[in-house]
């Protein structure tokens, strides 16, 4: 298939100018060679040799013969520009630039054209011709065509995205930097090779690693030549040559033919949204558009495409190069594909000329067409993809329907591109979210099963309905990396940043599912041992994968299990097929067990598994490459999160043929009834007989020989172990899978459900219950705040001067009640493990002490309020904290405690506010109505509300995936026989690190053993975060403590005005706590509670207030608002750090603290260092105010908050390098 501008740059340098005026000077060459010196200089000299102007041939094309020139030229290799006037925004005048179609060019020798270095053009001139030549003159061929066999079909594809510089690195200092080549993207296919390229690595030089993976189509990220200032090749300046850094033109036609003759198909990734070609300075407005000109204002292709208006649109991105234009059409020119004159859209002729030149030349199977939506016109995106195949099947001589394939990535999942025949299929962005969910435990969509099902089955999606397999590219991770705590970092990141200890397990799991779901599994480069990231975020494109992590004991075993799923993938017909089946979908109270079948119908020809010959009734566990006597099928322990292949052996295959042919020989030589087919019975034989039930599934067919789903197996309510699937006619179910996270602990199922459970146990009505207990708490400890002044004076004649101290003692006699109860409330209320019963118990403490406030007449009354209102307190936020673990898991608790801390902080600052104002207006009445309004509000709450674990005893199903913490039974193994374990796969490892580290030892004192948080509390983790919420509360109720008295004292505030000065208190606490959990949640506890505490030092140490005019009000309020703003980023931190810690200690520590867990007593220490700060808090309040002075005392504040900071970064969040080695070393899971 001719394309005329190809044609003719073989004979002739030509440059196609399109819809350009004519100009007075013709465009130039400039040609010559470079020297060759010993030792050679850096850059080498370039020696010209002619200069002078190309000719007019046709409209807007410009042509030189070689020939022509004089001096005459001899044969060799010579570099050339083309000398034009800049066309582009910046009106540079007279350039030289690369030559657009150049096959290669040599960066060695380049001239400049504003900021971009423009890299010598190359060529072979021989006898009066010119040929595709590299820098040393070496001239590359053509990749050959590989026969139809070596091409696999696109439905059985397994993809390997590899940046080629990733292939090798080099350190520089003490850091790895990217310095792969074609040939060290090579040495990974053959064995011979590595030697050269991978001296020093053990794990390439002991075989070709992708050879041995398995993987069947390679995709290069962008090969052709970018610019030095872009990474990955995005920045793709030069579209015909291959890339300098990574090799030459004749490098990659030798890998391309090595992995063709493996049967490997090469994709290779192509941007067209933006580029940084020549094009950009010979003819910018032919070629390019500035979306944010003043000129463009009202060109449609400003916009991304499926946004085309600034209401809800979005201008399209060139990264640092210039956007290609497609709209523009030119008459009257030049057509670089006919040869005629016509009207041309150079951008899409400029294009359909560099495929065709990359399928042609170099074999190209596939395409990635980058951020399509960026390209904004899907009618050219069409016209490429058609160009794209009548040049493969020119090529080939062969359809390119299932042999070629051109994927788009734009992560919305556009499929009317598909729907539309711009592009054969789409990157599937929603796989890799519900798989990273899956793999945890969560869920995205209506529920855990509904997400499994859309995942495992693309066409299930209602948002993304693919209608085949073939459409749609999985993965579990691109090239489109994020940074730590994201849901898009390396899945190793992902794991450790989630604190997942059988890293192993969940990474095996990720791919068996990857790899059997319906659509084209991709893999990206390294994590198919699961490399990790070794440099920052920013630095992600040139962070090379470390192929020598491959030779680790742990991660081998990874490579070897995906490399044995990538085989059956790309083998087995049935999982290149849409027809998957869930037959069985266990989710008895709260266990997620799911099986599916992947299906193969054949036509004519009848399909047999080439698996060799085993005996009869065997049946083979594919990934670990094991025969399974039928004896034991289905009675194999079944471990958390692990899934099961299992394939028929052969003998089923020829059952079945034989069955059609009635050979009754055959069938009495298997043993096998005709008239009646096998059955096999899987299940779990170590679960008791009362808990186990079997069920038989038939459905005859019209006769015994069309006798169809003919299954049994044996289910059990606690734990299916394996099920696995026959099928008896011409249908092959090969592969069954088994789904499932760690069980819920047994529980009875109760005889009556009370009314409503579904909504009372609903995790939104939970949780806004749990919100309104700890917010009527905290508005009524700080409702009276206000009043307390006037209230001892008016109410028991207390004079002034002794307000502050009766204040500080009614504060802390409430905080020295909750420090003396917390304990014992914890162990109650873990060892109980019911939430409602004391959570109602706390509120009916907290209505007593409030009446008891109302009509207290005495200091001892209100004492005694105060200290009922402290356990109260101290009840209520045990109980609230263990249940919110519950409901939603460590993964999620950040950003809802942030939020529930958030509008609690609200009322904790705003009820003197509101307490102000009611006392001014209403007295004594109006502020304790506004209490026992709010408690009979959280009284009907409470009342109704059924906790998770409570709901699981009336057999209520779950609705959210973190319903049934994931922890309870985690480390439970009781289940496991051990006889059956020996012929499971090995048990979870478990880091040693982690285990030194978490597990209790057994030779503790008694006390210790019987409570064992008292040992957690010596992990530094553990009690820094302790310390982290005590020095937050302390800043918090001295605020309490002293801004009501100092109000009145410097400004004369009466109690409402008071009231609204914590207003500047608690907005920005309120707006910027959530803020701040998402952040720990994204990266951990670590770094937002250094910052936090460092930001809040400051408005601290400026907080001098002195009596006077309104300036010095507006100065009192900017550094209480600042203070607020610092307070709301430090709530989360303490409380996740210790979730996590804690679910660290029980996880390795199975049955050491109780069915229950240790969570209400991890809360009640909390609560008691909450207690002692707000004990401690108003007595530094005024010792300190009145030694040193209020500003000092602010003063020594920041200090503490200083020195906090530096704790925190110091013993806050998992050490990522002792992480990262203890896995390194042991094995990660």
């Amino acid at each position: 298939m001719s394309y005329d501008l190809l044609e003719r740059r073989r004979s002739r340098f030509v440059l196609w100018i399109p819809g350009q005026p004519p100009v007075p000077r013709p465009p130039q060459l400039i040609i010559g060679t470079i020297t060759s010196t010993f030792p050679p200089t850096i850059p080498p000299a370039f020696v010209q040799v002619f200069r002078g102007p190309l000719a007019s041939t046709l409209t807007d094309l410009w042509e030189l013969d070689p020939n022509e020139i004089k001096p005459t030229l001899s044969n060799g290799v010579y570099h050339y520009w083309f000398e034009v006037r800049d066309t582009s925004p910046e009106n540079l005048g007279i350039v030289q630039v690369t030559d657009p179609i150049a096959y290669d060019v040599d960066y060695r020798v380049t001239q400049p054209t504003g900021d971009k270095a423009q890299p010598a053009s190359v060529v072979m001139f021989r006898d009066g011709k010119l040929w595709p030549c590299d820098r040393y003159g070496t001239e590359p061929g053509q990749v050959a065509v590989p026969p139809p066999e070596n091409v696999p079909d696109n439905n059985h594809l397994v993809i390997y995205e590899l940046p080629t510089s990733w292939a090798r690195y080099s350190t520089i200092g003490n850091v790895e930097v990217d310095k792969g080549t074609f040939l060290d993207v090579l040495a990974l296919f053959v064995p011979v090779t590595p030697g050269e390229h991978f001296r020093g690595v053990s794990a390439v030089a002991n075989g070709a690693i992708l050879s041995d993976l398995g993987i069947n189509a390679l995709e290069l990220l962008p090969a052709a030549d970018a610019s030095p200032t872009g990474q990955w090749g995005y920045a793709t300046a030069n579209y015909f040559a291959t890339d300098f850094d990574l090799g030459t033109s004749s490098m990659l036609v030798s890998l391309v033919e090595e992995i063709h003759s493996q049967k490997i198909r090469l994709f290779t990734d192509v941007v067209m949204a933006f580029g940084h070609d020549p094009y950009i300075y010979i003819a910018f407005d032919q070629f390019h558009i500035d979306p944010r000109s003043t000129a463009e204002s009202s060109n449609p292709e400003r916009w991304q495409s499926h946004t085309p208006h600034a209401s809800d649109g979005q201008l399209r991105d060139g990264y640092g190069g210039r956007n290609w234009r497609y709209l523009q059409n030119t008459s009257n020119t030049y057509d670089p594909e006919s040869g005629n004159v016509d009207d041309v859209y150079p951008s899409w002729a400029f294009h359909k000329a560099h495929v065709q030149r990359w399928i042609s030349d170099f074999g190209v199977g596939g395409l990635r067409l980058d951020s399509v939506n960026n390209i904004a016109n899907y009618d050219f995106v069409r016209s490429y993809k058609q160009h794209a195949m009548a040049v493969y099947q020119a090529t080939h001589g062969r359809s390119p329907s299932s042999k070629f394939l051109v994927v788009g990535e734009e992560l919305s999942c556009p499929l009317d591109l598909i729907q539309t025949g711009c592009l054969q299929a789409l990157w599937n962005e929603p796989f890799q979210a519900r798989i990273r969910a899956v793999i945890m435990g969560r869920y995205l969509d209506y529920d855990f099963e509904s997400t499994v099902r859309r995942m495992v089955d693309c066409r299930r999606d209602p948002e993304h309905p693919f209608w085949d397999g073939a459409q749609a590219v999985n993965y579990i991770t691109s090239h489109d990396t994020e940074g730590y705590g994201t849901q898009k970092e390396r899945l190793f990141n992902f794991l450790s940043d989630n604190q997942v200890s059988d890293m192993e397990r969940r990474a095996k799991f990720a791919f068996a599912l990857l790899l059997t779901a319906v659509g084209i599994p991709m893999i990206f480069a390294g994590e198919e041992f699961l490399d990790q990231m070794d440099r920052d975020i920013a630095h992600k494109q040139d962070d090379p994968v470390n192929y020598e992590r491959k030779s680790e004991g742990w991660r081998s075993r990874i490579f070897d299990y995906v490399s044995t799923l990538v085989k059956l993938r790309t083998t087995c017909p049935a999982l290149g097929d849409n027809d998957t089946d869930f037959f069985h979908v266990d989710s008895s109270r709260g266990g997620r067990i799911m099986a599916f079948t992947d299906e193969d119908t054949p036509g004519a020809e009848y399909f047999i598994p080439n698996w060799p010959e085993r005996g009869r009734g065997d049946w083979r566990e594919v990934t670990q490459g094991r025969e399974v006597p039928v004896e034991w099928v289905g009675r194999e322990p079944l471990m958390h999160w692990e899934v099961k292949h299992c394939s028929p052996d052969d003998w089923w295959g020829q059952f079945h043929k034989e069955w059609k042919r009635q050979d009754k020989v055959f069938l009495d030589r298997c043993g096998v009834d005709a008239v009646h087919p096998p059955r096999l019975i899987a299940g779990d034989s170590f679960i008791r007989s009362n808990n186990t039930a079997q069920r038989e599934l038939e459905r005859p067919g019209q006769g015994s020989n069309e006798r169809t789903n003919e299954r049994s197996f044996l289910l059990s309510q606690v734990q299916v172990r394996i099920l696995c699937e026959f099928y008896v006619s011409g249908t092959n179910r090969y592969t069954t899978l088994v789904f499932p996270p760690p069980p819920p602990p047994t529980m009875a199922v109760a005889t009556a459900r009370p009314i409503g459970l579904r909504w009372r146990s609903n995790t939104p009505f939970i949780i806004s219950t749990i919100a309104i207990g700890l917010f009527t708490d905290l508005f009524l400890y700080g409702l009276v705040v206000p009043i307390l002044p006037f209230l001892l004076q008016s109410r028991l004649g207390i004079p002034h001067s002794d307000v502050q101290k009766y204040s500080s003692l009614l504060l802390a006699c409430h905080a020295g009640a909750s420090v003396l109860w917390s304990i014992p409330a914890g162990i109650i209320v873990d060892r109980i493990g019911e939430r409602r019963g004391p959570f109602l118990v706390g509120l009916a403490a907290l209505w007593a002490s409030t009446v008891m406030l109302y009509v207290g007449r005495s200091i001892g009354w209100l004492v005694a309020a105060r200290v009922l209102q402290g356990i109260s307190g101290a009840t209520v936020w045990i109980v609230g904290l263990a249940m919110i673990l519950d409901t939603v898991g460590s993964a999620k608790l950040g950003l809802t405690l942030g939020s529930i801390l958030g509008i609690n902080g609200l009322g904790n600052i705003a009820s003197p506010v509101l307490g102000g104002w009611a006392y001014k207006m209403y007295g004594d009445n109006g502020v304790f109505a506004i209490g026992f309004g709010l408690l009979a509000i959280d009284f009907l709450m409470r009342l109704l509300v059924v906790d998770k674990k409570a709901a699981s005893k009336y057999g209520s199903r779950p609705r959210f995936a973190d319903d049934i913490h994931k922890i309870d039974g985690a480390g439970d193994s009781s289940f496991v026989d051990d006889g059956a374990a020996e012929v499971g796969e090995t048990a979870s490892l478990i880091s040693q690190n982690a285990l030194e580290e978490y597990r209790i030892p057994e030779d503790l004192p008694a006390i210790v053993l019987k409570f064992p948080m008292i040992y957690c509390m010596s992990n530094p983790r553990l009690l820094m975060s302790q310390g982290a919420a005590f020095m937050q509360a302390v800043v918090l109720t001295i605020f309490d403590a002293t801004i009501p008295p100092q109000a009145q004292g410097l400004f004369g505030f009466d109690s409402f005005q008071i009231g609204s000065l914590f207003l500047s208190l608690a907005l920005p606490y309120l707006f910027l706590a959530p803020a701040g959990a998402k952040a720990v949640d994204k990266y951990g506890a670590k770094f937002p509670a250094t910052a936090s505490f460092a930001f809040l030092a400051f408005p601290l140490a400026l907080f001098r207030p002195q009596p006077g005019s309104a300036l010095e009000i507006v100065r009192f309020c900017v550094c209480v608002a600042s203070s607020g703003a610092g307070l709301g980023l430090i709530s989360a931190p303490s409380f996740v750090e210790a979730s996590v810690v804690t679910e660290l200690y029980h996880m390795h520590n199975p049955g050491r603290f109780g069915e229950n867990g240790p969570y209400a007593q991890l809360y009640a220490i909390n609560s008691i260092f909450l207690s002692l700060s707000r004990a401690l808090g108003p007595l530094m309040a005024g010792y300190l105010s009145v030694t040193l002075g209020y500003g000092n005392m602010n003063a020594v504040l920041a200090g503490l908050c200083l020195l906090t900071s530096g704790l925190c970064f110091c013993f806050l969040g998992e050490r990522r390098g002792n992480a990262k080695g203890a896995v390194k070393e042991d094995g990660g899971n």
